[in-house]
């Protein structure tokens, strides 16, 4: 299921932190994070993992382009890092198009057995 998440009226600031996961369903070695804008500017997305008011991001925001007709509906980048059980999981994004929103999904990957 996809989470909406908004950017800020100001196009220098970003937006509010979304959680987009609550839990981590299973140990993980990384993580899959899909996309949807509409947004007719780029949009940053910057994810975190933490308690809510401590996010502590760990990577450089992924820029997500206008999405064209000629190009799918969605954006979906690869996070490889080790998650533990019952991590949470927020975004948070920033963009020159006032009021951004986005739709997010993030799919922890499966460790083989």
């Amino acid at each position: 299921m996809a989470t909406e998440v908004r950017g800020s009226t100001r196009s220098d600031h970003w937006g509010p932190w979304t959680e987009v996961l609550t839990a981590c369903p299973e140990e993980t070695d990384g993580f899959t994070v899909t996309v949807w804008s509409q947004a007719r500017r780029t949009v940053l997305v910057e994810w975190a993992i933490g308690l809510s008011g401590r996010e502590i991001s760990r990577a450089e925001p992924t820029e997500v382009p206008p999405r064209t007709p000629m190009q799918p509906p969605e954006m979906a980048f690869q996070v490889y890092e080790s998650i533990p059980l019952g991590t949470r999981l927020s975004i948070r994004i920033k963009s020159d198009d006032p009021d951004a929103v986005v739709r997010v999904r993030v799919t922890p990957w499966e460790r083989p057995t």
